[in-house]
């Protein structure tokens, strides 16, 4: 198992990747890439709304609070008509989600949210969700 610190490295290098694909996207901000069914802007919308929920996983398993469990429907996504809103919208939710993962050590990797994941899982799963839109966004 990876360290908390590992994880939260790996989830800077995806968000940074996500940054610099929407920052590459303001031409193209409402197509969709070759072979993609979401515009970069939904994309966007999308990546951002799930920072929000894996940090309130995180936010209740420092708090010493069983997490809410791991996915279950849509989160409420914001409406982000450009990708300078969607930058702002992704600091926002970077500055919740940092704080959230700084809380996180390496005894809380462990706890488990249902459905077989772990909190180890889903810093995991927050890096390759980050790096997965952001190659979307970028894509042609």
């Amino acid at each position: 198992m990876a360290t908390a610190d590992e994880r939260r490295q790996a989830i800077a290098e995806g968000r940074a990747a996500l940054r610099a694909a929407i920052e590459g996207a303001t031409g193209g901000w409402d197509e969709r890439p070759d072979g993609d069914e979401w515009t970069r802007r939904k994309t966007a919308e999308h990546a951002v709304a799930v920072e929000h929920v894996f940090a309130a996983r995180a936010e209740q398993a420092a708090a010493g609070e069983t997490p809410a469990g791991f996915g279950g429907g849509d989160p409420d996504e914001p409406a982000l008509a450009s990708a300078s809103e969607a930058l702002a919208a992704l600091d926002d939710a970077a500055a919740r989600a940092d704080a959230a993962w700084g809380a996180i050590g390496d005894a809380h990797l462990a706890i488990e949210l249902g459905g077989g994941a772990t909190l180890d899982r889903v810093m995991e799963l927050t890096a390759l969700h980050l790096a997965e839109h952001a190659g979307q966004i970028a894509a042609p």
